[in-house]
């Protein structure tokens, strides 16, 4: 079974200052969430509108709310390629907001959000593949049961679109890395156990999805699914690059490149077409797309086994080096700097 002995993540977020109820935290939660949601949606509305507005000069002209809002969701529906990719690049918007709580409300270290420089890069990489293998994998499976069918590669392929759609996925897949694993489940754990943190911070990703078109009762249990493999990886690993590059490459392989849809949205640019084959959603996920399929299902499950219960070797010891730096370093000065002294901890073998 995994451990968290030692687990530099776990150490640092117990240092927190500001140790709220977990209800309390839940709701504080609740509140940062819709405060970033309603600055990322003004501007997302804002845009569309003037987007619509181009469209369509006269839409203003019929007076009619309800058309105008109509036609406005219609838009919103079928965003052309640089408009969803705004999207994405805005949700970065929530990783200030959450920043600015853990850093200066709660005075968590950039350790206890799971960003430890040492490795870094390679533990992004290495995340990354891995998040192209697992969505690879779920793809093969689905085809193999008939799920998808290939359909050829994409005419007119655009790689400028298809770049900003990596650096979007790269901004939004962090950032909810940020908000339910780095902030959520790690500040609940100072008040809970760490199992009931996990399994919190999993349902409520799942249910951040709830709204998204196609959803369907196996793409929740997908999204649940994902949030505890996501929890289990970041405290295997001890750190958010890992995760972070996972949840990226797993939405733009899926999206940019197989092309098929990514939790209910489409992506008009893609390098390949894998198309659903009717009467078979049970694996081809239907109007959710893959992740509403027993195929990513069967890949999340072998993966959370996987992570739980192949040999981990022992963490290195890190209370020597928490009582240095607390005896040796400024007061401004992060605790990481110490931890990062000695062996890193281990990553997913």
């Amino acid at each position: 079974m995994i451990s968290i002995h030692n687990n530099i993540m776990v150490r640092e977020v117990r240092k927190a200052k500001f140790q709220p109820h977990f209800l309390v935290q839940l709701l504080i939660f609740i509140g940062l969430f819709l405060l970033a949601q309603f600055a990322g949606g003004l501007l997302i509305g804002v845009i569309a509108v003037g987007y619509m507005m181009k469209v369509n000069p006269s839409l203003l002209e019929s007076g009619d709310a309800s058309t105008i809002q109509s036609a406005i969701m219609n838009g919103m529906k079928n965003m052309p390629d640089w408009m969803m990719i705004v999207t994405l690049f805005l949700t970065a918007i929530s990783i200030v907001v959450f920043f600015i709580y853990c850093r200066f409300i709660e005075r968590r270290s950039w350790a206890s959000l799971g960003f430890i420089r040492k490795n870094w890069l390679k533990n992004y990489l290495s995340g990354f593949l891995i998040g192209t293998l697992l969505i690879g994998l779920a793809a093969l499976i689905a085809m193999i049961f008939g799920g998808l069918k290939f359909e050829g590669f994409s005419a007119n392929i655009s790689w400028v679109v298809i770049l900003f759609y990596l650096i979007g996925f790269m901004i939004q897949g962090m950032s909810e890395e940020i908000v339910l694993r780095g902030y959520l489940m790690m500040s609940l754990s100072n008040k809970i156990p760490m199992a009931i943190a996990v399994a919190l911070s999993s349902v409520t990703f799942a249910a951040l999805h709830l709204m998204n078109e196609g959803i369907s009762m196996i793409g929740f249990v997908n999204l649940i699914l994902f949030g505890v493999f996501a929890a289990v990886f970041t405290l295997r690993t001890d750190n958010l690059w890992g995760i972070g590059a996972v949840h990226t490459a797993w939405n733009f392989v899926q999206g940019s490149i197989l092309g098929v849809l990514v939790s209910g949205q489409h992506l008009s640019t893609r390098v390949l077409t894998l198309s659903p084959v009717e009467g078979k959603t049970l694996f081809s996920g239907g109007a959710f797309g893959l992740e509403g399929g027993l195929a990513v299902t069967a890949v999340y499950v072998a993966a959370i086994l996987f992570l739980l219960y192949y040999p981990q070797k022992p963490r290195p010891e890190v209370e020597e080096a928490v009582a240095l730096a607390a005896e040796t370093a400024a007061p401004e000065l992060e605790i990481t700097e110490a931890i990062e002294s000695q062996p890193a901890s281990e990553s997913v073998e």
